[in-house]
């Protein structure tokens, strides 16, 4: 989610995720996000929600972008 938002501030796009602050446990590396918040109607990147994410894997089709753009 903060590599989502890095990428939208960086091609000026609406940043999708808000959060107060990241912090990120050396014992475990789990990082949270305080006052977590997701707004998907921005135009941001983000991640797929649960629902897209179950109709891509259904579908047998991918959702990502290979680069080969030499059709």
């Amino acid at each position: 989610m903060v590599y989502c938002n890095m990428l939208s501030k960086r091609d000026g796009f609406d940043q999708i995720y808000s959060y107060r602050s990241v912090t990120k446990t050396a014992a475990t590396g789990v990082t949270a996000l305080e006052d977590f918040h997701c707004d998907i109607k921005e135009n941001g990147y983000r991640l797929l929600t649960s629902a897209e994410y179950e109709f891509v894997v259904r579908a047998g089709t991918t959702w990502f972008f290979d680069g080969d753009d030499a059709d």
